[in-house]
């Protein structure tokens, strides 16, 4: 089944799966025969997981791949008659501690003054928690706005690409541009004329300054055809200083270090946590995101209008993120 997904799933999807075999599924299960596995052992395999002290997202992801491995075992391979995962369900979510159930929360306006006092104009993390915040996206789509996709005459910024590091056990990691999660993840959104397209354009402005102020020692980033671990074609993202031959096509990025270089998801990672630091608990990346989407659902802006600008494929999806605020109940 693992090495099926190999063809068609994304890289870091198929990360988490190898550790899942590897670390867990495995070591428990791997000495039974496919028809001697029952509802009972996968039961107390999850119950064990739970009791051990693995979050209840971490023992679903994992029963997950149990599941849909031994969907496989039933259709095409037709080595079982019927999943015996099929019902089982990971105990304990309704006690999981809120860090479990609810890792993301709206940030509030204090504490967003307090992270951009942190990372204000000119420093190398402001941008991408500018563009998280105002437009919604997630830090890989952030990471990836370019300059082409951005029209400041019509205030509109395309997001029709993602970076992602491709990082498998015994290899090389590196990044990578590839398209967005999924068809709903392209999208034009709007931006306003007030705040926005003075910040982007003083941005450019600031990016045109780093780069005088560096020389030739200024990077370029650029795209180089490479494959996966799979051996499918993907793009990577190689940054060069300038007085180099260029590679392949640059890719004029938004998100850059004053030096030019691209911002890595790691890197974001670790400032996440100095913010977390500063008192924001609970703070990453996709906090974010999940304030933008609050923050319309607070302004009364329609379900529909949130999921198309988040680029969710269902509104079961985007309920989640808009929670149910006292401001919301306001008409």
């Amino acid at each position: 089944w693992y090495d099926r997904t190999r063809l068609y799933a994304r890289n870091n999807t198929l990360e988490m799966r190898e550790k899942n075999i590897r670390l867990h599924i495995k070591p428990a299960l791997g000495s039974y025969r496919l028809s001697s596995i029952t509802p009972a052992i996968i039961d107390e395999f999850v119950r064990k997981k739970r009791m051990d002290g693995y979050a209840f997202e971490t023992v679903d992801r994992i029963l997950n791949n149990i599941s849909t491995a031994l969907d496989y075992a039933i259709w095409p391979m037709e080595l079982l008659h019927d999943n015996p995962a099929r019902l089982i369900r990971v105990p304990g979510k309704e006690f999981a501690p809120l860090s479990h159930r609810e890792p993301r929360r709206r940030i509030e306006d204090s504490e967003l003054e307090m992270i951009f006092k942190r990372h204000p104009f000119g420093a190398t993390y402001h941008m991408p928690l500018v563009i998280g915040l105002y437009f919604g996206v997630r830090i890989s789509e952030a990471l990836c706005a370019s300059w082409d996709m951005c029209d400041l005459d019509h205030l509109t910024m395309h997001f029709e690409q993602q970076i992602q590091r491709l990082s498998m056990k015994g290899h090389v990691s590196f990044h990578y541009v590839c398209d967005p999660k999924t068809d709903n993840s392209v999208r034009a959104l709007k931006f306003d004329a007030d705040i926005i397209l003075p910040l982007l354009k003083r941005w450019k402005q600031k990016q045109a300054e780093n780069e005088l102020y560096y020389g030739s020692d200024y990077y370029y980033n650029y795209l180089v055809p490479a494959k996966d671990f799979q051996g499918r074609d993907i793009q990577k993202i190689v940054s060069l200083e300038k007085c180099y031959p260029a590679p392949g096509p640059r890719i004029d990025m938004i998100c850059t270090q004053p030096n030019g270089r691209y911002i890595k998801s790691c890197s974001m990672a670790y400032q996440c946590k100095r913010i977390r630091e500063l008192g924001v608990h609970g703070f990453d990346f996709h906090c974010m995101r999940y304030t933008s989407l609050t923050m319309l659902g607070e302004s009364q802006v329609s379900i529909n209008s949130i999921k198309s600008r988040a680029g969710h494929s269902s509104y079961e999806t985007t309920e989640r993120y808009v929670v149910n605020r006292p401001e919301m109940q306001d008409v």
